[in-house]
């Protein structure tokens, strides 16, 4: 079965018109990522990302909630050329499907432009796919994917709309948990 085939399918059998509420920081109105108060440090971005004082320079970090679209913690509008950060518990397939963690991402951008998406990660040998979907009334729709076999890093070059909803959905085909980094430009 193909990559793509055995996502969808997974994710019909739990997606209908999803509901993505902004997760924002009161203060800043940005995203303020997974629990704030003890961040963590030794959260690195993946391989090729350049790091400043601290991760918040970097990433906006994406809770783990769910393997569902709708689960997907909405960041709102992104800076861009920006970063979204998240890790994977595990990483693993059937032969055909996903066997191991998916994350969602929800996302909006600030203008209507070409955007270059690469997704890169810290796990050696592993295996990641990228795929970004758009909400629309009726659910979601797929805009487009990468999956290449094997270890080398993942990337898109696609036209996004402002004011649209894209979700962008890292699945983990083999190779081992690792934090990844899907960079925005």
């Amino acid at each position: 079965m193909h990559r793509l085939s055995a996502l969808v399918l997974a994710l019909v059998a739990t997606a209908c018109v999803p509901e993505l509420a902004p997760v924002d920081d009161p203060d800043t109105g940005a995203y303020a990522g997974p629990d704030q108060d003890d961040a963590s440090d030794d959260k690195e971005p993946a391989q090729g990302q350049q790091g400043g004082d601290d991760d918040e320079d970097v990433c906006a970090w994406a809770d783990e909630l769910g393997d569902a679209i709708e689960d997907a913690p909405n960041l709102g509008m992104i800076d861009t050329p920006g970063a979204i950060c998240g890790e994977l518990d595990e990483a693993g397939n059937d032969g055909g499907g996903y066997a191991g963690d998916l994350d969602f991402v929800a996302f909006q951008v600030g203008w209507d432009a070409t955007y270059h998406l690469s997704l890169a990660w810290t796990a050696s040998e592993a295996d990641y796919d990228l795929y970004v979907f758009e909400i629309t009334d009726e659910g979601y729709e797929t805009v487009s994917d990468s999956y290449i076999e094997g270890t080398e890093y993942e990337s898109i070059t696609l036209r996004l709309e402002a004011g649209a909803t894209y979700v962008a959905g890292i699945a983990g085909w083999d190779g081992g948990a690792g934090e990844w980094t899907l960079t925005v430009e």
